[in-house]
């Protein structure tokens, strides 16, 4: 049975639960790989060694006599993330009911994450929604750049970014820890300025929408998760996901997707789009009609003629060659081209 539970947090990268079996109690851990071997004991170079030699896992041969296992469980945590796979690490250690008992406060529940006994790795597949590859060319077809923030390993995250098309030869990536390193003004100046983060807190998610807007880009953020909401707060557009999204998150944001899609943003911009440039149409017809009988009486009234528009002239043009055609305008449907130019600069006026 599950006696305590400490839950996941960005800083640790893991999670562990303490269960009760056959009169035992275990401690039981899972998260990122380097975060797991942080906590294992010395003897992690026994681990799984004793007995075993050599052994092949997906073909490939790990021969422990000449690699420690801290090299082996690197070698194929890369491995694995190349695939673009998420990994996990697992690891357990048998403790004493004393050793429970003392630390039953938040500050020492991390002493029951210490040497501890690795058990292996898992790799998890979280594959893409459909559409979302396609979505992401018009992105870049109509000049909006995606980047990808993520607490994965970055192999993984690059992997998943190339096979979406966010990472394109000649982009970069980097990792939250790199970013730690670097000043608001150092990020801002990175050429190219990376396409994928990876293993990021929520500080760093924080700095990169802040160093996008000192750059003067307007900068619109997603997430679901409640270390994504001074980011999304933060952001000229912050996007929670109304499926998985927290409370907090979608509080914090401007606009929630009900469907959880990244489509559905693509099809918000189209549509945004399409309304603008109608208002605009809307607005340039209004403006030549009005102007014309605005110039017929003031040309009458410099030159002290008699105005040839009487009031009901006015009205019926205003009424009926004026309102049904501009109401027409702000119905018209997508130009072909609408999401094949770059954004307008939004301190432009119409």
């Amino acid at each position: 049975k599950m006696i305590r539970e400490i839950p996941f947090d960005s800083d640790r990268k893991m999670m562990t639960k303490i269960v009760e079996f056959e009169d035992k109690i275990y401690v039981l851990s899972k998260g990122a790989p380097e975060a797991i071997l942080n906590k294992v004991g010395e003897g992690v170079e026994g681990v799984g060694v004793e007995g075993v030699g050599e052994k092949r896992v997906d073909g490939v041969k790990l021969d422990f006599k000449e690699k420690s296992v801290v090299d082996v469980v690197d070698e194929q945590n890369s491995l694995m993330a190349s695939k673009g796979l998420r990994v996990l690490g697992l690891a357990w250690r048998e403790i004493t009911l004393e050793e429970l008992n003392s630390t039953n406060n938040l500050n020492s529940t991390n002493n029951l994450e210490r040497n501890l006994n690795f058990v292996g790795l898992i790799g998890l597949i979280d594959p893409p929604r459909r559409n979302v590859k396609e979505a992401i060319e018009k992105c870049h077809t109509a000049g909006i750049k995606v980047c990808m923030i993520t607490g994965d390993h970055v192999q993984t995250a690059v992997a998943v970014a190339k096979s979406l098309g966010i990472y394109r030869s000649g982009d970069r990536s980097i990792r939250g820890k790199d970013l730690d390193g670097l000043s608001l003004e150092a990020i801002c100046e990175l050429k190219p300025f990376p396409t994928v983060f990876a293993r990021v807190s929520p500080e760093n998610k924080l700095t990169i929408v802040k160093a996008l807007q000192k750059n003067n880009e307007c900068v619109a953020m997603t997430g679901d998760g409640v270390n994504d909401a001074p980011a999304i707060k933060c952001a000229n557009v912050g996007i929670a996901m109304g499926i998985a999204g927290t409370e907090i998150t979608k509080q914090a944001a401007d606009i929630i997707l009900s469907d959880d899609n990244f489509t559905t943003i693509v099809s918000s911009i189209k549509q945004g789009r399409r309304v603008f440039d109608n208002i605009n149409k809307f607005i340039i017809y209004l403006l030549s009609c009005n102007s014309a009988e605005i110039w017929v009486v003031l040309i009458s009234v410099l030159f002290s003629q008699k105005s040839p528009l009487k009031p009901m002239n006015i009205l019926w043009a205003n009424i009926i060659a004026d309102i049904p055609p501009s109401m027409s305008l702000g119905v018209e449907p997508f130009e072909p081209s609408i999401m094949m130019r770059n954004p307008r600069d939004p301190s432009l006026g119409i």
